[in-house]
Protein backbone atom coordinates (compact mmCIF):
# COMPACT_ATOMS: atom_id res chain seq x y z
CA UNK A 1 0.00 0.00 0.00
CA UNK A 2 1.69 3.34 -1.15
CA UNK A 3 1.28 6.63 0.45
CA UNK A 4 0.01 9.13 -1.78
CA UNK A 5 -0.29 13.06 -1.36
CA UNK A 6 -3.12 13.42 -3.75
CA UNK A 7 -6.61 12.54 -2.11
CA UNK A 8 -7.72 8.58 -3.84
CA UNK A 9 -10.94 7.04 -3.95
CA UNK A 10 -10.66 2.86 -3.55
CA UNK A 11 -12.19 -0.22 -2.11
CA UNK A 12 -9.77 0.43 0.69
CA UNK A 13 -10.64 3.79 1.69
CA UNK A 14 -14.36 3.38 1.03
CA UNK A 15 -13.53 0.32 3.79
CA UNK A 16 -11.71 2.96 6.12
CA UNK A 17 -14.58 5.70 6.02
CA UNK A 18 -17.09 2.85 6.83
CA UNK A 19 -15.04 1.71 9.60
CA UNK A 20 -14.53 5.49 11.23
CA UNK A 21 -18.76 5.99 10.79
CA UNK A 22 -19.12 2.87 12.59
CA UNK A 23 -16.50 3.94 15.26
CA UNK A 24 -17.97 7.38 15.81
CA UNK A 25 -21.66 6.13 16.34
CA UNK A 26 -20.45 3.69 19.00
CA UNK A 27 -19.05 7.10 20.32
CA UNK A 28 -21.56 9.85 20.51
CA UNK A 29 -24.01 10.10 22.68
CA UNK A 30 -26.79 7.05 22.94
CA UNK A 31 -29.66 9.98 22.78
CA UNK A 32 -27.96 11.52 19.51
CA UNK A 33 -28.44 10.35 16.13
CA UNK A 34 -25.78 10.80 13.18
CA UNK A 35 -26.38 10.98 9.56
CA UNK A 36 -23.30 10.39 7.59
CA UNK A 37 -22.44 11.24 3.87
CA UNK A 38 -22.37 8.40 1.32
CA UNK A 39 -18.81 8.81 0.66
CA UNK A 40 -15.79 10.98 2.51
CA UNK A 41 -15.16 14.80 1.54
CA UNK A 42 -11.55 13.47 0.63
CA UNK A 43 -9.46 10.46 1.69
CA UNK A 44 -5.61 9.79 1.65
CA UNK A 45 -3.48 6.76 1.95
CA UNK A 46 -0.42 7.45 4.09
CA UNK A 47 1.28 4.07 3.04
CA UNK A 48 1.14 1.12 5.51
CA UNK A 49 -2.19 0.68 5.09
CA UNK A 50 -3.01 3.94 7.26
CA UNK A 51 -5.84 6.24 6.27
CA UNK A 52 -6.59 9.87 6.70
CA UNK A 53 -10.60 10.50 5.96
CA UNK A 54 -11.71 13.61 5.58
CA UNK A 55 -16.02 13.90 6.00
CA UNK A 56 -18.87 14.86 7.66
CA UNK A 57 -21.71 13.89 9.50
CA UNK A 58 -24.55 15.57 10.80
CA UNK A 59 -25.26 14.86 14.47
CA UNK A 60 -28.87 15.88 16.49
CA UNK A 61 -29.56 15.79 19.55
CA UNK A 62 -33.29 15.97 21.78
CA UNK A 63 -32.03 19.46 22.97
CA UNK A 64 -30.75 21.06 20.11
CA UNK A 65 -31.41 20.84 16.17
CA UNK A 66 -28.65 19.36 13.64
CA UNK A 67 -25.43 20.12 13.65
CA UNK A 68 -22.82 19.59 10.38
CA UNK A 69 -19.38 18.64 11.96
CA UNK A 70 -16.45 18.18 9.36
CA UNK A 71 -14.47 15.56 10.86
CA UNK A 72 -10.79 13.88 10.25
CA UNK A 73 -10.04 10.13 11.04
CA UNK A 74 -6.83 8.77 11.02
CA UNK A 75 -7.25 4.86 10.51
CA UNK A 76 -5.24 1.84 10.22
CA UNK A 77 -6.06 -1.67 8.76
CA UNK A 78 -3.81 -4.12 10.04
CA UNK A 79 -3.96 -7.31 8.20
CA UNK A 80 -1.51 -5.54 5.34
CA UNK A 81 -2.20 -7.26 1.93
CA UNK A 82 -4.34 -9.73 3.44
CA UNK A 83 -7.93 -7.73 2.39
CA UNK A 84 -9.87 -10.72 3.28
CA UNK A 85 -10.62 -9.24 7.00
CA UNK A 86 -10.66 -5.74 5.94
CA UNK A 87 -14.52 -5.47 6.58
CA UNK A 88 -14.45 -6.28 10.47
CA UNK A 89 -13.63 -3.78 12.66
CA UNK A 90 -11.29 -5.47 14.98
CA UNK A 91 -8.55 -5.32 11.78
CA UNK A 92 -8.95 -1.69 11.96
CA UNK A 93 -7.38 0.59 14.31
CA UNK A 94 -8.47 4.18 14.99
CA UNK A 95 -5.58 6.26 15.19
CA UNK A 96 -7.06 9.35 16.29
CA UNK A 97 -10.48 11.64 15.29
CA UNK A 98 -10.67 15.42 15.31
CA UNK A 99 -13.21 17.60 14.38
CA UNK A 100 -16.15 16.39 16.75
CA UNK A 101 -16.64 17.55 20.29
CA UNK A 102 -16.90 14.92 23.20
CA UNK A 103 -15.20 12.55 21.07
Amino acid sequence: DNASSMPISNDMTAIAFSQCNNYISTKIDPESTASFTNQPTNAWSIGNYEYIINAEVDVATKEAPSTLYHYVCRIQYSMGDDLSGANDINNWSIAGITGLPDL
